[in-house]
């Protein structure tokens, strides 16, 4: 099966972003179309309500939901990760998260962009206000589902 990735990292980051607000990571879209199964995220403060999505903007800053699920609390000061998830996801999605409390670790600086909106748009679409350059701590993993490999036999 082949491999899907989405978001810049979960890590130690120098900026704590507000609660109870949507936000998209531009960094590394999503490589394939399958399930993510694994999301990993870095809070500054602990989080309650927390969610995770997906999304498409095709360039721009509405949202175009694909999936969302509840993964309730978040323990803050380390990365936290969450299995057995199964998130729809699209080639080029990007991937979101929100908290109704609590604070993401973010870096304003050296990312490719962030999305945010106020109040919780992981599941309909708004328009979001693009933030240059930042990052916040958010990855996740899964399969697209399908085989690729295949066997050559030359005789």
């Amino acid at each position: 099966m082949a491999s899907i990735d989405v978001g810049p990292g979960a890590e130690d980051r120098a900026n704590a972003w507000v609660s109870a607000r949507t936000i998209y990571d531009e960094n590394n879209p999503s490589n394939e179309t399958g399930k993510i199964t694994s999301v990993e995220l870095w809070m500054y403060s602990d989080g309650t309500g927390v969610r995770v999505g997906t999304a498409a903007f095709g360039g721009g800053t509405s949202s175009t939901p694909n999936d969302s699920t509840t993964i309730g609390n978040v323990t803050s000061g380390s990365k936290q990760v969450f299995g057995g998830l199964n998130l729809d996801v699209e080639s080029g999605d990007l991937i979101g998260a929100y908290p109704a409390t609590g604070q993401f670790e973010y870096d304003n600086s050296g990312g490719t962009g962030m999305l945010n909106a106020v109040g919780d748009y992981l599941d309909s679409s708004t328009s979001f206000t693009r933030f240059s350059n930042y990052e916040f701590s958010i990855y996740g993993t899964g399969s697209t589902g399908k085989d690729r490999s295949f066997m050559v036999i030359i005789g």
